[in-house]
């Protein structure tokens, strides 16, 4: 959980007339319940307090014990909210969409995305994070898988059709974004085109490795392109396409900037007759050449 409060405050106190206060602290009843407080703000993290025995709302909160909150990303002096907003989107967007699992690794996303702007880079200095930078944060995961069938079955002759239709699903309880699917196309296949995309995919590039760029997949959503190439005619007997299967691969909302899915080709093998052969639509595996 994250708590993101955005407004006035001072040391010890959010709002003005405020509605929480350091000496509201005790009475929190959360237990093992610890958020991380994201407060786009003034002096919440004053910890240079002049006065003894008052701490600020961003100490006080991490170190009360039985309550309270696991770290507080918070200001050390003023700020302005154009820069808050830069420093808050940062984090935020570190942690739900470019993969960040760790604290401090949100936290140096948000000072990165101020720094790329014009002004209020005094921010970087006087925003501080009370707690545990490589503190692990808890999150949902999706479960991107990629399968990739091949058509016709049977024997292939050199300047035969190959059809690759890539299914791609996300069977993981948390979406996934900046998702990007590609798929080499062995040097044995020529002149590949892609037939058919489904809508989820919004971009592509052709090349020896086709990608794709595929539009955020909510839990259960899924995909299909197809890719139409010939066989070589040059092909020698006996050739092989070589690969292996691709495995499901997790990826954590949190962990990566980019979430990739990688397909490969399944094999097809050459008769001595200059005929290829090759097993029937399966998920990708390997085959070994009839020689």
């Amino acid at each position: 959980m994250i708590v993101n409060y955005i407004g006035h405050a001072g040391p010890t106190l959010w709002a003005y007339p405020s509605f929480f206060l350091v000496s509201d602290l005790p009475n929190l009843n959360n237990g093992d319940k610890l958020p991380i407080m994201l407060p786009m703000t003034c002096y919440d993290g004053y910890f240079h307090y002049p006065y003894p025995n008052l701490d600020s709302m961003g100490e006080r909160i991490v170190s009360i014990d039985g309550r309270g909150a696991v770290a507080s990303w918070s200001p050390t002096g003023l700020g302005v909210t154009a820069a808050h907003d830069y420093l808050n989107q940062g984090f935020l967007d570190a942690l739900f969409k470019d993969g960040a699992r760790i604290v401090g690794e949100a936290t140096m996303a948000g000072k990165l995305k101020l720094w790329a702007t014009a002004g209020d880079h005094d921010l970087l200095d006087t925003y501080v994070l009370f707690g545990d930078p490589a503190l692990h944060v808890n999150a949902l995961d999706t479960d991107l898988q990629v399968t990739k069938t091949v058509e016709p079955a049977g024997e292939l002759r050199p300047g035969d059709l190959l059809t690759y239709t890539l299914t791609f699903t996300n069977t993981g309880p948390a979406a996934a974004f900046h998702v990007v699917l590609t798929d080499a196309i062995p040097a044995l296949l020529v002149d590949p085109v892609i037939v058919y995309a489904s809508p989820n995919v919004i971009t592509h590039t052709a090349g020896i490795t086709f990608t794709w760029a595929i539009s955020d997949l909510l839990p259960g959503d899924s995909g299909v392109v197809q890719v139409r190439a010939s066989v070589d005619p040059s092909a020698r007997p006996c050739s092989v396409i070589l690969t292996r299967p691709n495995l499901p691969r997790r990826y954590p909302t949190w962990p990566q900037p980019t979430t990739s899915l990688r397909s490969r080709t399944p094999s097809t093998a050459c008769a001595p007759t200059s005929r290829y052969s090759r097993r029937s639509s399966r998920p990708a595996r390997s085959y070994r050449a009839i020689c």
